[in-house]
């Protein structure tokens, strides 16, 4: 399993421009968005593909008994890395989509915002 997520940080998009990915950013920032994570991602509207790769590397090595983290009451380690990484996964890729100006996935955000 780690092997699929691993295949999936490595093929991640490239970096949109540092105008495109600040200008979301602010947008983001506007509607309080704040992606659903297990484990904070401190800036994570300003992430960019190195960034995820550097989360990956530093959650996979995480070791039982690891005090970095706080795992979820019903979680082992493993489960709340795995987890963590999917979710990384599904909105850094919303985020790129955001960064683009595709239609859907502000959609997706205008969604969240309404419903808050």
């Amino acid at each position: 399993m780690m092997q699929q997520v691993q295949k999936q940080f490595e093929q991640l998009p490239p970096d949109a421009s540092d105008q495109q990915i600040q200008q979301t950013a602010a947008s983001l920032q506007r509607r309080h968005w704040e992606p659903t994570l297990l484990f904070a991602a401190e800036g994570f509207a300003l992430w960019k593909r190195a960034d995820m790769w550097a989360e990956y590397v530093r959650l996979s090595t995480l070791e039982d008994g690891d005090q970095e983290i706080d795992i979820p009451l019903g979680y082992s380690l493993t489960q709340a890395v795995a987890k963590q990484l999917e979710l990384l996964l599904y909105h850094y890729k919303l985020l790129c989509q955001l960064r683009l100006g595709h239609a859907e996935a502000w959609d997706v955000i205008h969604e969240l915002y309404e419903d808050d």
